[in-house]
């Protein structure tokens, strides 16, 4: 875990670095995203999907520097909502029952993408590291003819524990809290248009962090025996400025 805020500071030193010293583009960028988790037993090697997709979205600042005439280097800063939906639903000795939870996750991110263009088209890669700023988790269930739901917080930690829920709960009267490691990174591969100082663009996030949080403790949250990848498909248009 830490090498991986080495490896932010290094990905936006390269940004910095690189577009100090050349003649770039500038633009702004907004997005739609569709995002899940894909989780893994740790005891097994089986893939687990426990989520459904969850619309998001992301807003930010792209740089563009032409490296020839057909390909460039793309970077930017952006701030991202992700996150998945989950639940269950079957039939118990008490009856029926049914819950549905939705985590949303925010992100600070720097991509670094090396784009091939034609014509119009273009093909992007390249990896990409991200910061959890905010989160939260909405949870509805219902069962035995009752029916709750509430809000509660995402809190980012790369390692908690059981005492860290209940520090938490203490000083906060009893809000709901759950925990998600504070890193993410991966690899962004994705396909474009440009038209005029416009660049729809249309990216997959593959997410190669764990994003639940290390931790010896398994009565910690519902999912810890599984590790969590992020898994993003998002939908961007950006507008670059003249000069």
């Amino acid at each position: 875990m830490k090498k991986e805020p080495s490896l932010l500071l290094l990905l936006m030193f390269c940004f910095v670095s690189v577009h100090c010293y050349s003649q770039v583009k500038l633009g702004i960028q907004v997005g739609v995203n569709s995002s899940r988790i894909s989780a893994e037993a740790i005891n097994h090697n089986a893939d687990r999907d426990i989520s459904k997709p969850r619309l998001g979205y992301s807003f930010g600042i792209i740089a563009e520097n032409k490296l020839s005439d057909a390909f460039s280097l793309q970077s930017g800063l952006a701030w991202t909502n992700k996150g998945y939906k989950f639940g269950d639903k079957g039939e118990s000795v008490n009856g029926s029952y049914e819950f549905r939870n939705n985590i949303s996750l925010n992100y600070l991110e720097v991509p670094m993408h090396i784009a091939y263009s034609k014509r119009n088209f273009q093909v992007h890669a390249g990896p990409y590291v991200g910061i959890g700023i905010l989160g939260s988790v909405r949870h509805k269930s219902s069962g035995n003819n009752n029916s709750s739901s509430f809000k509660g917080k995402i809190k980012f930690r790369n390692t908690v524990n059981e005492a860290d829920y209940l520090e938490y709960l203490e000083a906060n009267d009893g809000e709901f809290v759950d925990f998600r490691s504070r890193f993410d990174y991966g690899l962004n591969f994705g396909l474009g248009y440009r038209a005029a100082a416009a660049l729809i663009s249309s990216t997959y996030s593959w997410g190669m962090a764990n994003i639940i949080p290390a931790s010896g403790d398994e009565t910690v949250t519902s999912i810890n025996p599984y590790k969590g990848h992020n898994r993003v498909l998002s939908l961007s248009v950006a507008y670059f400025f003249k000069g």
